[in-house]
């Protein structure tokens, strides 16, 4: 129960059960105070729920300590990409001052050659206007970094600003993957765009999900087969497959609302089955019914004589119609 407790989980737990103990104490000092004290042998499951809650509370707090550091370091790495940017931006100031400075002592034919430096702000305008919308789903990735590098290939765009423009292209998604790139990779894109492919990638679960998928969708179509028929004023079909015939499609609204009436005459035969189908039948009635003497004696002697066996079978006394007696013994 003590084994998994901290030293400092161990001090919280001797504190409360009011134990004095010297802060120098190891943990074995301290399991052996609680082992002793009149708490642990009288309510151990007092002693034992205490562990629990200081080791939950413990954990709790780490937790949240954690979370607190993350987002600390999430927090630093947007500050160094900011800053980042800043030196991406005075970067190009230096870069398109050199450019005008050589322009001058240039012709205006090689003037019209050079192409001018845009800013990074530019930049991701362009690429982001170049590029396909940022996918929802993880298998979309590999088409957005198609059209990604594409569009870095056409404008031109200096390796060290590619790993920029994609964190911006990224946009609320950037807070989950600066967190795992370290400052000297933030210019590396490269490894930002491995980053992102490996936070982003499909999970197992859903990769053998949309294999099945496709396996399902492969496997239907060798199930039809030739043949398909249609049906006048509606939308139904009815297609051919190994299974025989498979009806797909809707019926119209203009076909529910018809209303069909039929009239069938001179048809005696119908006509005498439907009365004979309506007519009470006349059933004789008991008291009409001729019952003779012995009957009724052989009825009495049975309401009178009858029992059940347990296993359900009636049992009675044989009539006779004259004194036992003639028997004889």
């Amino acid at each position: 129960m003590l084994k998994n407790c901290s030293k400092a989980d161990l001090k919280v737990i001797a504190t409360e059960l009011g134990l004095a103990f010297d802060k120098k104490a190891t943990i074995v000092q301290l399991i052996d105070l609680i082992q002793k004290s009149n708490y642990y042998k009288k309510d151990i499951e007092f002693v034992e729920g205490l562990v629990n809650s200081t080791i939950e509370e413990r954990k709790h707090l780490e937790e949240i300590a954690l979370e607190k550091a993350k987002a600390e370091q999430g927090q630093m790495n947007l500050e160094q990409i900011k800053l980042e940017r800043v030196k991406a931006e005075l970067e190009l100031a230096r870069l398109r001052s050199e450019s005008n400075s050589e322009n001058k002592n240039e012709n205006s034919g090689e003037n019209d050659k050079k192409e001018s430096i845009e800013s990074l702000d530019s930049l991701i305008k362009s690429i982001r206007t170049l590029t396909v919308k940022l996918p929802n789903r993880p298998e979309g990735f590999s088409y957005f970094f198609s059209s990604l590098e594409r569009a870095f290939i056409s404008k031109n765009v200096p390796e060290k600003f590619k790993a920029e423009i994609l964190l911006n292209l990224l946009g609320e998604k950037a807070s989950n993957v600066i967190t795992y790139i370290k400052d000297d990779e933030l210019g590396d894109y490269s490894k930002v765009k491995a980053i992102v492919l490996r936070e982003f990638e499909p999970t197992p679960q859903v990769s053998l999900e949309n294999f099945r998928k496709t396996q399902r969708a492969e496997y239907f179509y060798e199930l039809l087969k030739p043949g398909q028929i249609s049906f006048h004023d509606t939308n139904l079909r009815l297609q051919n497959s190994v299974f025989g015939y498979i009806v797909s499609g809707s019926l119209l609204a203009k076909g529910e609302a018809e209303i069909h009436c039929g009239l069938i005459t001179n048809n005696s035969e119908l006509e005498k089955t439907l009365k004979e189908f309506w007519e009470i039948e006349n059933i004789e009635r008991e008291s009409e019914i001729s019952v003779t003497k012995e009957a009724e004696i052989c009825e009495e002697h049975f309401l009178k004589n009858y029992s059940r066996t347990e296993t359900g079978k009636f049992m009675v006394k044989m009539p006779f119609k004259e004194d036992p007696s003639c028997l004889g013994e």
